[in-house]
């Protein structure tokens, strides 16, 4: 009997009307709650360890400074990888490097440089067109980051929006797709203006009034130091799902074909040590911060507060297919630029 049924039973036995329990009623109860109990502890999983005959040194990967490279932080972090493995000294990667900018991790894809990399997710479709199908997709790192937020409590609802002034960045890029997108199905006529970065629109929310803008965390953590009027008054992430069914992927791990097919196992093996690496991290949130922060991806107080925003989530196999491909065929629909052209084929997605 599961536990829950257990309880139920019990509550429902307990409200029942009737005489007292008998003795033997009572030990049957107690023997079916030992048993419970027993039975919980021997399904408790395991905590994970890092495969005895997985070799970390064989594995280059670079990742981006922000919630892209929030999820493999920890592998490059000793105290969590003395939790995973046995063998001393502890393994370190063959190469990890943190890139400011995606067209730096595009280069070191394009030039073998790297085996895997952590990038915006229209990047790998992207990446996947110009390199005509060698570079795979693994799976997802974080789903939605967007926010809505304001500095004076006005925006409560979509319907708050019209009228408004909009601070967004990248026309034409996914934050702007996403905006138009979900004004689109709201109803909702307001401007939305344009700024070169999200710093740009945080310097703003701290500075002037009645601002309103659309930014990503970690910058919404970063605005809300600034000035602690700035308010989280929308969740995008929560109304695009709403509305097509299937969450934004906002970053992915990728993979350089010729490796994955090469090293399968070892392949599937590091998709594994990732997943508990960003299990970890969700679960530990300031000890998550301090790997990122010493590997300034973001500041460590940064970090720690915007992980739960940051919807850290990995997707693999037929479930990375159905979200990664729903997000794309959207983001292609409007601007076909910002999935390299066209959809990637069914080859993209490492299986």
């Amino acid at each position: 009997m599961g536990a829950w049924m257990l309880v139920v039973f019990l509550l429902l036995t307990a409200c029942a009307g009737g005489s007292p329990a008998s003795e033997e009623e009572k030990a049957t109860r107690e023997n079916m709650t030992e048993k419970t109990t027993s039975e919980a502890a021997e399904e408790k999983e395991e905590p994970y360890r890092l495969p005895e005959d997985l070799d970390l040194s064989m594995f280059r990967i670079v990742s981006l400074k922000g919630p892209t490279g929030f999820g493999i932080a920890p592998l490059t972090y000793e105290s969590f990888l003395k939790k995973l493995s046995s063998k001393e000294p502890v393994q370190a990667l063959g190469s990890y490097r943190v890139l400011a900018l995606p067209e730096e991790a595009v280069s070191a894809m394009t030039k073998k440089e790297a085996d895997f990399a952590f990038v915006p997710a229209n990047m790998a479709s992207i990446l996947y067109n110009k390199t005509q199908g060698q570079v795979l997709v693994a799976a997802t790192n974080n789903l939605g980051v967007l926010y809505m937020v304001d500095n004076d409590g006005s925006i409560k609802s979509w319907e708050d929006l019209k009228g408004k002034t909009i601070y967004t960045t990248g026309k034409g890029a996914t934050p702007d797709i996403v905006l138009n997108r979900l004004l689109k199905e709201k109803g909702i006529d307001a401007t939305v203006e344009f700024k070169s970065e999200a710093s740009e629109i945080a310097g703003l929310l701290a500075k002037e009034e009645h601002v309103v803008g659309l930014l990503p965390e970690p910058f919404v953590t970063v605005a809300k130091t600034k000035n602690e009027k700035v308010n989280v008054a929308l969740d995008l992430n929560k109304t695009w799902e709403e509305v097509t069914g299937s969450p934004i992927v906002t970053g992915v791990l990728i993979v350089q074909k010729e490796f994955a097919q090469a090293h399968p196992e070892e392949t599937g093996k590091f998709l594994d040590v990732f997943e508990a690496c960003v299990n970890w991290v969700n679960e530990n949130p300031k000890e998550g911060a301090k790997a990122i922060g010493a590997l300034d991806i973001v500041p460590e107080t940064v970090a720690e507060k915007a992980i739960p925003g940051c919807h850290l989530k990995v997707y693999r196999g037929e479930e990375l297919k159905e979200v990664l491909g729903k997000y794309l065929s959207i983001l292609a629909e409007k601007n076909p630029e910002q999935v390299g052209g066209k959809l990637p084929a069914e080859d993209f997605y490492f299986k």
